[in-house]
Parts: C-alpha cells; sequence; structure tokens
C-alpha cells in the first residue's frame, strides 16, 4: 500500500501486521507490554518507512523505557507516564548492554532510519 501526501499525526494508531505480532502506538490508551514488545521480533526497515519521526523516537525510547531508563525528556516521560504506568518503573540509565540481541537490532533499524530521514533534510 503507498499513500501520498499522508503525515500521520503523534496522536495517530499506526497497526502493522508481521505475522501474529503487531505494533501500536496511540498515546491516548495504556500501553500494555503485550501488545508492543520490542524484545520478541524483529521490525524490518521496510516497516519503519511508516512511522512518523514523533513515532520513531517513541519506539527507540520504549526499548529504554522497558529496561527501566530514566530519561531526560520530559515529554517521553510524561508520555509514559501517562500511557505506561502499570509497568514503566524508572530505576536507572540503561546500557544497550542491558538488551537482547533483537532489541539491539530494533534499535538499529530504528536509528538507521532516522540517520536516513536527517541526510534527506
Amino acid at each position: 500500500i503507498v499513500r501520498e501526501n499522508v503525515s500521520p499525526d503523534i496522536n495517530d494508531v499506526i497497526r502493522i501486521e508481521t505475522c501474529s505480532f503487531y505494533y501500536a502506538i496511540n498515546p491516548m490508551k495504556k500501553l500494555e507490554e503485550s501488545s508492543w514488545r520490542l524484545s520478541n521480533e524483529v521490525i524490518f526497515p521496510e516497516t519503519l518507512k511508516y512511522f512518523t519521526d514523533d513515532q520513531l523516537r517513541l519506539y527507540r525510547n520504549l526499548i529504554y523505557a522497558w529496561h527501566g531508563n530514566i530519561f531526560k525528556s520530559k515529554d517521553i516521560n510524561n508520555w509514559l507516564k501517562n500511557a505506561a504506568s502499570d509497568w514503566y518503573k524508572p530505576t536507572h540509565q540503561v546500557d544497550i548492554s542491558e538488551f537482547n540481541e533483537i532489541e539491539k537490532i530494533n534499535l538499529k533499524n530504528i536509528m538507521d532510519e532516522e540517520a536516513k530521514r536527517k541526510k534527506k533534510l
């Protein structure tokens, strides 16, 4: 599916199905661990092109949040406080060495997509 002249808002829900696992970000709803956990399946680079810059940033930070990262960004802290208050417990500055291999791949894929977009500017 190709859509032109469409720019999803950070509040939009994006649902992309890969096998039986789906990824959905909707800041207006609570995030449940099982609906977004980025440690079980790889998000492929071709999938990430459908996400906005803000949504990529949220996904990148969700990987850190799962491990208890303390964020400096007020907007990320506020979003997690509202969307993930039942599981997000900030405890320390997370190091990438704490991630499993799938999380590392997903982080790399997200960061590569973000870098690719910055190059185009």
